[in-house]
């Protein structure tokens, strides 16, 4: 591990179970991003078309709405 990835604790959820996290610099986060977006048209293409959590322009709000119609 690099020496900038230092792992930080933090209290998670309700719990404040404590958990080790290791935050991304700023250059991984761009790079991800970078490359998020050159290959999110092949990953779109091939997804099922009925997958709508994180997905742009479909959502939770989407895919309960599609659920209640087709109940």
């Amino acid at each position: 591990m690099p020496a900038h990835h230092v792992p930080i604790t933090i209290n998670d959820g309700i719990s404040a179970k404590k958990r080790e996290i290791i935050v991304p610099t700023v250059e991984e986060i761009i790079v991800h991003h970078a490359v998020i977006e050159v290959l999110k048209p092949y990953l779109m293409k091939g997804m099922y078309e009925h997958s709508y959590a994180s997905i742009p322009r479909r959502g939770l709000h989407r895919g309960v709405w599609v659920t209640k119609n087709w109940i």
